[in-house]
């Protein structure tokens, strides 16, 4: 499925009709989501970046990706609790008066998850990773509808290579429950042209700790992917999930 979808790997191939979309990035941050923003910048897409903190290495990209977006504009802050995800959704969909498509980065945290931890404590970390997006991808997925406006929502939730049991199971739980979710909101938003689709974190234990499974090899792969997803080619996808095997 990977590979049909992405048939051209280059994420600089002009793509017109993404020309001055306008195109919301949650979760942005060094090395997460970089070549992403950069691929739709290359489209001379209208862009909002939600970082959840900037720092010199974030503020570099930002340079480069004005040479080429059509307009660019930058919030900070984490999005921790409902509040804040309905804030940044709405404050986003306000800037350029709508929103064309989202892409909602996320990273399993396991760090500290220690190899006795309990069901209650990785369920915490899951629900602590897919609420933002969730609640992202309700608001806007409305905000669209009500517009009548057609659009795609693309939630993104990484991990790094699991190094014990609980990290593993984070993974597993993490991959069905985002599955669940995109078919399900996919289903309830079908009818009013909002594609929502997914990547999640791979399950493939033949597959090195530093790569990617074939057709998600790398971010530039996936950005192409999101860019193929949120063009005319890629109106007929939707409540697809797609795996991306974690790296250290």
């Amino acid at each position: 499925m990977v590979m049909s979808v992405i048939e051209d790997r280059s994420v600089t191939d002009r793509v017109p009709e993404l020309s001055g979309a306008r195109v919301l990035i949650t979760g942005l941050e060094s090395g997460h989501g970089v070549d992403i923003a950069r691929a739709f910048a290359e489209q001379g897409c209208r862009l909002v970046l939600q970082s959840p903190a900037l720092d010199t290495a974030l503020d570099v990209l930002l340079e480069t990706l004005v040479k080429d977006a059509e307009a660019v504009h930058v919030t900070e802050g984490p999005i921790g609790d409902e509040a804040s995800a309905i804030k940044c959704a709405q404050s986003a969909v306000g800037v350029y008066g709508g929103l064309d498509a989202v892409v909602n980065l996320a990273r399993l945290d396991d760090a500290g998850l220690g190899p006795d931890a309990g069901p209650d404590e990785i369920e915490d970390r899951l629900a602590a990773t897919l609420r933002g997006p969730l609640l992202i991808t309700r608001v806007v997925a409305n905000r669209m509808q009500l517009t009548w406006r057609e659009g795609l929502i693309l939630n993104i939730v990484t991990q790094r290579a699991p190094e014990t049991p609980a990290a593993e199971m984070l993974g597993r739980l993490a991959r069905a429950a985002l599955a669940a979710l995109t078919r399900r909101e996919a289903q309830h938003w079908a009818d009013k042209a909002v594609r929502v689709n997914a990547i999640v974190p791979g399950d493939d234990p033949s597959c090195e700790p530093d790569s990617f499974e074939p057709g998600l090899k790398s971010e530039p792969e996936i950005a192409a992917l999101a860019v193929r997803l949120a063009s005319n080619r890629g109106k007929a996808l939707a409540g697809l999930v797609f795996e991306a095997p974690g790296h250290g």
